[in-house]
């Protein structure tokens, strides 16, 4: 198999998550890895049973993804592991040899939480390759091209880098979305957008083929890119800056898209570069 394959993380019967997945190997010419994390494996003799109906399971969701992958009329290569530990720690080390990790949203309720740890916002914090976080709803693509989301602290050139190789794959329309505090000064905005179109017109010439529209929000960084994301195709971001604020969490745009986006969102590390 390539050596930077596409990784999906199923927890459960997830076919939006595996059929981007399958997706974004064959678009990128790489073969895809299929990870099931069994996490609850102990040793003792009390729960020695309980292991291995966990262990079954499983393999069972493993033969799922394995029958939907096969239902693709050109399915890139792939492998299966059915692996024990935290899903979130052997996503993490998968994630270093990984062209890309998809994942679906982190479950909502109580017992869920407990056992699974937020892996999804775990890994768009802390994983070295781009994390695809895939809503398991109806969602269909609708034409209405890739945005990149950046707050007003940061051009980072990995989610830049990222966007316009996606956008150039996918033959769709760039947005780039920059979001700066609503009291934020005309003069201030007026430098920002300067700022911002001179390092776009660097990309463009990298990417020619790519169309790029650019917008500036003044509004709150998660509600402009939840807003982005009912219009878009794909929504790729970078980790956010914030300023740490008694009482707030330090990562609360990461925290509202991985949960409440319309679309599929990839997190990019700021220095990514494949």
């Amino acid at each position: 198999m390539n050596k930077h394959p596409v990784v999906v993380g199923v927890k459960d019967q997830q076919p939006s998550a595996v059929q981007f997945a399958v997706e974004a190997a064959k678009a990128r010419g790489v073969g895809l890895r299929v990870v099931h994390c069994v996490d609850r494996l102990v040793t003792g003799d009390i729960v020695v049973a309980a292991s291995a109906a966990w262990r079954t399971a499983g393999q069972e969701i493993l033969d799922s993804a394995h029958q939907l992958i096969a239902e693709d009329p050109s399915p890139p290569e792939a492998e299966y592991d059915l692996t024990a530990g935290s899903p979130r720690d052997v996503l993490k080390d998968a994630a270093e040899t990984a062209a890309l990790v998809v994942v679906g949203t982190d479950p909502v309720g109580r017992m869920d939480r407990l056992f699974s740890g937020k892996v999804t916002e775990y890994l768009a914090k802390h994983s070295p390759a781009p994390v695809a976080i895939i809503p398991e709803s109806s969602w269909q693509s609708s034409g209405g091209g890739v945005f990149v989301a950046l707050d007003a602290r940061s051009l980072a050139t990995g989610p830049l880098r990222f966007a316009f190789g996606e956008a150039s794959r996918r033959d769709n329309l760039l947005y780039v979305v920059h979001v700066v505090p609503e009291d934020t000064a005309r003069n201030d905005a007026e430098a920002v957008r300067a700022e911002i179109a001179e390092v776009l017109a660097g990309w463009s010439s990298e990417y020619p083929d790519v169309r790029v529209t650019h917008r500036l929000l003044f509004e709150d960084a998660d509600d402009g890119c939840l807003r982005a994301s009912a219009e878009a195709d794909l929504l790729v971001l970078g980790r956010f800056k914030v300023p740490a604020i008694p009482g707030r969490p330090a990562h609360p745009v990461l925290t509202q898209i991985a949960r409440r986006a319309h679309c599929p969102t990839i997190v990019v590390p700021d220095a990514w570069n494949a």
